[in-house]
């Protein structure tokens, strides 16, 4: 009779570890996409933030002078920094982009975005797809924030976090206003 309790539980034991380890399985739906990029200080050249809620990475499958999907320039001398992230996708027929400005960004600090004007448009969606026909534009009395976490002029590495909200341009939109949060980049210049 011991015997058979011993086999018994000895069964059971297994059944228990092979249930934790399915259980602490990974979950393989999730892609790349449905995730941020980590926030690194490296210079892997990643982008990414929530627009509206919806995660929002750059990708550029298709365009002329190859495949570039963050455009980025920064200047040590008048610490001059913008961005332009791309997101192309021929499938969905979808075509984003994001851009926005930064002036006197000569160290680790946080800053206000630089808007000059309120024509400088911050996110478009030309296909029309997800958010508006005409773009949104950067708010100038509420600029959006740069935090640059990273800069190291030796290697040409800039990191940071961003975030802003942005005015529709036209009547045509589902939504007054585009909430970009949690935005981040890693990126050389």
């Amino acid at each position: 009779m011991n015997i058979v309790k011993y086999k018994l539980a000895k069964i059971l034991f297994v059944l228990l570890c092979f249930s934790h380890v399915y259980s602490c399985k990974k979950d393989s739906t999730v892609t790349s996409e449905e995730q941020l990029p980590p926030m690194t200080h490296e210079g892997k050249n990643t982008f990414g933030c929530k627009v509206n809620g919806k995660i929002w990475i750059p990708e550029a499958s298709f365009t002329i002078g190859g495949s570039i999907a963050i455009d980025k320039s920064y200047n040590e001398l008048t610490g001059g920094f913008w961005i332009e992230a791309t997101k192309k996708n021929k499938e969905d027929d979808i075509f984003e982009y994001m851009k926005f400005y930064g002036v006197n960004l000569h160290e680790v600090d946080l800053y206000e975005m630089s808007v000059l004007n309120a024509d400088i448009t911050g996110f478009n969606d030309i296909t029309n797809v997800h958010y508006s026909c005409g773009g949104f534009k950067h708010d100038t009395l509420n600029k959006g924030i740069l935090n640059i976490t990273y800069l190291n002029k030796e290697d040409n590495i800039i990191a940071g976090t961003f975030s802003m909200k942005l005015i529709s341009s036209d009547y045509c939109a589902e939504t007054t206003y585009l909430d970009i949060t949690d935005g981040r980049f890693d990126l050389r210049y």
